[in-house]
């Protein structure tokens, strides 16, 4: 007996699932949560996926870049400082 009280002794991967258990993927919520959020993509802004990717990239922008902004559309809204303007064309 296992300490959740389940009898269930490890199985084979070559055994057939019995037809009434349920399946037990841990990873099978997730999949279903991306299959959802990529066939969003053409909703736009307006789409999780969007919303997803927007927070994954924020969550790797450096603190100290991130201010008090709390999303990356905060941030990329935000009027840059008169002395860093020039800095990406400075190539005069």
């Amino acid at each position: 007996m296992w300490a959740d009280g389940t009898t269930e002794g490890p199985r084979s991967l070559d055994m057939d699932p019995e037809k009434e258990a349920v399946e037990k993927d841990p990873l099978l919520s997730l999949r279903n949560y991306l299959e959802e959020i990529c066939n969003e993509l053409s909703s736009g802004k307006g789409s999780r996926f969007y919303a997803e990717l927007q927070q994954v990239i924020f969550s790797h922008v450096p603190e100290a870049e991130k201010l008090t902004f709390t999303s990356l559309d905060e941030l990329f809204g935000a009027p840059r400082r008169p002395d860093t303007e020039g800095d990406r064309d400075s190539g005069d």
